[in-house]
């Protein structure tokens, strides 16, 4: 709470700390009011949703708004009632998202609801919406994947057509905000097909735009302040790991604070687990916690007031946290993966601002411009590798746990040198499939699982999906193959997604948001693996039968597939950091499903040839 620093607002509950302790002292959800069930929900007959969390006083009341949330079809908020419940009482957004509450249709009707923009505004405050209440647009309402954040004044901002950004303030009246659809500023245009993720206001009059790139708007003249390099908007996963400085896979911020001596700061967040900080004018200044890919997840069992979480991760899809400065001068930070966690943020108040003259002549512009082109040339020729290739053996191969054995086989680098990463080969003889991976990782081979169907959640792996075809869906003969410890031995495990049985029992894998199920999944006693540890990693070798794999069962002339390594924390107890060489959605490591689905749109061709 912005002025009461031991009230907790979450999940429809308010919490009171008393005495080192938080106890729950209210659950302001409205479960007897229809429209605040209407706007909770995310679709027709849904009565479950997330409620407003954050909270925003003004004229000696306490609201609380939902909008931050994914992919928000309307943004709104209510007022905390002396009955320490919430009542509805203001939102805005597209008219698809109410159309169904209602047998009435705005004027201009179309037949369409998504042609419409509508504004509710509770006039005689009873918390709940009448259709004279209602204000509307003919106009498509952006639904953006991270929302658009109120004002702290309850100014509402928001795209319509696709990139039109607007501003409509709030006017007071006998201390209540209202609004007039009528009144809203246009800020700026964007280009159609911009990818906007996130709209937040900024102290200063500033509007901070999360796209590609970053950009902050004057929202008075809609003018561009600054911009800052942003390729990966949004809650992706696959990403290189980043350099100082990159931010990746951002969403929308978290707050921000006036820092004395310095300037406001905002907090946004990024879906890597960790949080970026800069200035309102532009500079970045750094960040809270650590890459999920780089460091240990901040899911520990115990931990005491004061002690240092800075080189923790919060873990991807770590959403919705706040950044504010309490009334006792601190700067907290509440957020978490699994957990709602309170932390304070220390050192902010050491930053300083510094006059310093820089000069910049022609030269050093030319100078900086190759350099830019050299850096630029040698990232991408650290992506590139020649055509993937299976190579065809005249004679069985012998595993020796030997790189040097594997000379006359193709090897395919993935990665960059620097970071986790990995090199490949394969080849098949008459009878046998063989691969050998030599892997950069500091924690080698190491998995704890004790679930073998589960490994590649719980540690290291090594993975090869293999079809005969390319498809955008699973086709019957698709496997992967994973490799990893179990119980202290190499283990390989079969993923036969669709085996063509219809007297499978298929085994689901599932999530909150999503579900796989793949009709058989196996291990193979007949596999052949030898792992040896090396100075920077280790190396992997296998051997399988052909007949294991049903695109591998004749020779073709070529099969499609990926690779993969999945890389552990230190200990091996949960997957960190997925690398694969094509697949682009394999980045993600917080959602079951995703992480076990099978998608050939993706794969290359590996053409099968004689060595």
């Amino acid at each position: 709470d912005p002025e009461d620093d031991s009230l907790f607002y979450a999940e429809g509950m308010t919490f009171k700390r008393r005495d080192g302790r938080w106890d729950l002292q209210a659950i302001y959800d409205n479960f007897t009011s229809p429209t605040y069930t209407l706007l909770k929900s995310k679709k027709e007959g849904q009565r479950v949703g997330s409620a407003p969390e954050r909270a925003l006083r003004s004229h000696g009341k306490l609201f609380l708004a939902r909008d931050r949330h994914w992919a928000n079809a309307k943004i709104w908020y209510g007022v905390m009632g002396h009955d320490q419940v919430l009542h509805s009482y203001a939102a805005l957004g597209s008219y698809k998202a109410i159309h169904f509450h209602f047998k009435q249709r705005p004027p201009q009707w179309n037949g369409d609801p998504d042609a419409f923009t509508f504004l509710w505004v509770d006039r005689d405050r009873d918390g709940e919406m009448q259709w004279e209440e209602l204000q509307f647009l003919k106009a498509s309402y952006k639904v953006m994947l991270w929302s658009s954040r109120l004002g702290n004044d309850l100014d509402f901002y928001f795209v319509l057509n696709d990139g039109e950004i607007y501003k409509l303030a709030a006017a007071w009246q006998g201390g209540w905000p209202t609004y007039e659809l009528e009144q809203r500023q246009l800020i700026t245009t964007f280009p159609k097909g911009s990818r906007l993720v996130a709209l937040a206001p900024l102290p200063g009059k500033r509007l901070l735009v999360n796209s590609d790139p970053l950009t902050c708007l004057d929202e008075t003249t809609g003018k561009t302040l600054w911009t800052y390099p942003n390729p990966l908007p949004s809650n992706t996963h696959d990403s290189q790991l980043p350099e100082p400085g990159q931010i990746q896979h951002t969403l929308n911020i978290e707050g921000s604070v006036e820092v004395p001596g310095f300037g406001d700061v905002f907090l946004l967040n990024g879906n890597k687990g960790l949080r970026y900080l800069f200035s309102v004018d532009g500079l970045y200044l750094g960040q809270l916690f650590r890459d999920v890919r780089l460091a240990a997840p901040l899911s520990i069992e115990t931990v005491e007031p004061g002690q240092d979480l800075a080189g923790y991760s919060l873990m991807d899809e770590a959403f919705n946290g706040s950044f504010e400065r309490g009334v006792d001068g601190k700067v907290r930070f509440s957020g978490g993966k699994n957990q709602h966690s309170i932390y304070l943020v220390d050192g902010l108040d050491s930053l300083l601002r510094f006059a310093r003259e820089v000069s910049f002549s022609k030269e050093d512009w030319e100078q900086a411009v190759a350099a830019q082109g050299e850096r630029q040339s040698r990232e991408l020729n650290a992506r590139l590798e020649s055509e993937p290739v299976i190579a065809r053996l005249a004679a069985p191969l012998t595993l020796s746990g030997n790189e040097k054995s594997w000379g006359g086989v193709p090897e395919r680098k993935v990665g960059v040198d620097g970071q986790p990463s990995f090199s490949y080969r394969l080849a098949l003889d008459e009878k046998h499939f063989y691969g050998a991976f030599e892997v950069t990782d500091p924690s080698p081979f190491v998995n704890t699982g004790d679930d073998w169907k589960m490994l590649f959640k719980s540690g290291d792996s090594i993975n090869v999906e293999l079809g005969r075809t390319t498809s955008s869906a699973v086709a019957v003969g698709d496997i992967r193959l994973l490799i990893a410890p179990f119980q202290g031995k190499p283990t390989a495990v079969i993923y036969r997604y669709r085996t063509g049985n219809p007297g499978e029992t298929p085994l689901a894998f599932g999530s909150p948001v999503g579900r796989v199920e793949i009709d058989r999944v196996e291990k193979l006693a007949e596999a052949e693996i030898k792992v040896k540890t090396i100075r920077k990693g280790y190396f992997l070798e296998f051997k399988i039968p052909r007949a294991a794999i049903p695109a591998l069962a004749v020779t073709p002339e070529s099969v499609y597939g990926d690779v993969g390594v999945i890389f552990s924390d230190e200990s091996g107890r949960i997957n960190r950091y997925n690398l694969f060489r094509y697949s682009q959605v394999k980045g993600v490591t917080a959602d079951v499903p995703s992480e076990i689905r099978l998608s050939p749109k993706y794969w290359h061709e590996y053409k099968i040839e004689k060595r």
